[in-house]
């Protein structure tokens, strides 16, 4: 196979609980560095999606600026998933600064606009924002030893919270992370805060694991609604509905689908199966 067919596609597809405006969907995804799902990339990928937790104020736009500095930093950083050393500290502290900025300059345009904050929105300003965040990095094929086919990627992940990555071999699940059953999925996952300083503690609260993607492989990256149902197919004792669940989720995300992706979204969350929630879907293809 040519150079041209080989490569890494990503597809992101994110779309809102039903009833929800895409304004007011609190997922948020950023790729490093950007592209079209269509092109094959040769370079290292970073990754990180977000879920913002809807009972804390400013969720979607911390949501977003994690999604974003974080991918930035780990792209500068990629030790910083190796685990909760200086790397991981360096990104967190990047993180926790240009947050304070933004939020500084959120509060001063509501004040030059004549919105100041109420006095019930003081208490959940103070507390902070939160959001579950997974980040994972992509390496270029070969680099990292002790790799001797040179068509592997080394891949990166942290995990804070319910969000998860998952890999695919074969049509087989073969990597499931963080969570590991249905069950695991509660109303209390761990949450990095905006006000979280400390990135000492943070760091012992992340969860960090590697692995390796072999030719034809696929990681895809799931906020919790759309992840607990993954799981909970793939632990049924007829693998029927879990080979149909992957076969939709590849056709999708090669396709980059929106449109067929929101409509079998909302076609799953008719039947139950699928919890009324935000839905983030990367789809992340080696191809070659």
């Amino acid at each position: 196979m040519t150079g041209a067919n080989v490569g890494v596609a990503v597809t992101q597809l994110i779309i809102p609980k039903r009833g929800n405006s895409r304004s007011e969907c609190e997922d948020a995804c950023y790729v490093v560095p950007e592209g079209a799902a269509s092109d094959l990339r040769a370079e290292p990928i970073t990754v990180v999606v977000s879920d913002g937790a809807s009972e804390s104020t400013l969720a979607r736009e911390w949501a977003h600026h994690l999604a974003r500095t974080m991918a930035i930093g780990v792209a500068e950083e990629p030790e910083a998933l190796e685990g909760p050393g200086a790397a991981f500290g360096k990104v967190m502290t990047r993180l926790s600064g240009e947050w304070e900025v933004w939020h500084a300059g959120y509060l001063n345009r509501r004040m030059a606009t004549g919105r100041p904050p109420r006095w019930f929105e003081y208490p959940k300003l103070a507390a902070g924002a939160f959001a579950t965040t997974l980040a994972v990095y992509v390496d270029v094929p070969g680099n990292a030893p002790p790799v001797v086919d040179r068509h592997r990627r080394r891949w990166l992940t942290a995990a804070l919270g319910d969000s998860c990555l998952f890999q695919v071999r074969d049509g087989r699940l073969i990597r499931r992370f963080p969570l590991k059953s249905a069950a695991a999925f509660g109303n209390s996952p761990h949450l990095l805060g905006s006000r979280d300083r400390d990135w000492v503690v943070t760091g012992e609260r992340t969860m960090f694991t590697r692995g390796y993607a072999e030719r034809g492989d696929e990681l895809m990256l799931m906020t919790d609604a759309l992840a607990a149902y993954l799981i909970d197919c793939a632990d049924e004792t007829s693998a029927s509905r879990f080979e149909g669940l992957i076969h939709n989720l590849r056709d999708f995300g090669r396709a980059d689908d929106e449109s067929g992706f929101e409509d079998w979204v909302n076609q799953q969350r008719s039947t139950g199966r699928l919890r009324n929630d935000d839905v983030t879907f990367v789809h992340i293809n080696f191809v070659g």
